[in-house]
């Protein structure tokens, strides 16, 4: 997951900034050039809370629960807590799998009312199936989509093949 966040922040804005190293040598680095903040899709993103405070320490967290109807594959929000700020951040937008995508645009959604502009926000994602990455094309063509793998399709419950299951059941234990 790790390097799965390392690679979101890659498409990040930045600035150049001159730093000095170590060894007393100037040189050219780079700095982010707005704030950032993870916003997680609850629970199967929290997994990923971790590996964007290992590499970002004081990186401020916001959740977003949306649950699947498991009859109609449909989204529905249920809670939302986001820093006050969030317009004023690239927002890198946490869920592993990705199915239909209802959940990632409901949460994008979500975060367009609260003024974060489509092109500041990076969906990092474990697993996707082509369904789901065709959805959040068309809906929001200027949200950034880092994915991991790409599976073959959805079966007819609408769950990703050949997927790994529920990822916050299996990360969390409670399968």
């Amino acid at each position: 997951i790790r390097l799965l966040v390392e690679e979101g922040l890659n498409h990040v804005p930045y600035n150049t900034k001159r730093v000095i190293t170590p060894t007393n040598v100037e040189f050219e680095g780079v700095d982010f050039g707005s704030k950032i903040c993870g916003v997680s899709i609850v629970r199967a993103g929290e997994a990923m809370e971790a590996g964007l405070r290992a590499v970002c320490k004081s990186v401020r967290i916001g959740k977003i629960l949306i649950q699947r109807d498991e009859d109609t594959a449909q989204a529905r929000l249920i809670y939302v807590k986001l820093p006050e700020d969030i317009n004023a951040r690239t927002v890198l937008l946490l869920d592993p799998m990705l199915a239909t995508g209802g959940s990632a645009c409901r949460a994008i959604s979500v975060l367009k009312e609260h003024g974060v502009r489509e092109d500041h926000i990076v969906f990092l994602n474990l697993i996707a199936a082509p369904e789901g990455i065709a959805a959040m094309r068309d809906k929001y063509p200027e949200v950034k989509i880092i994915t991991t793998m790409i599976d073959d399709e959805l079966n007819d419950k609408k769950f990703i093949l050949p997927g790994i299951g529920d990822f916050g059941d299996r990360y969390f234990g409670t399968v």
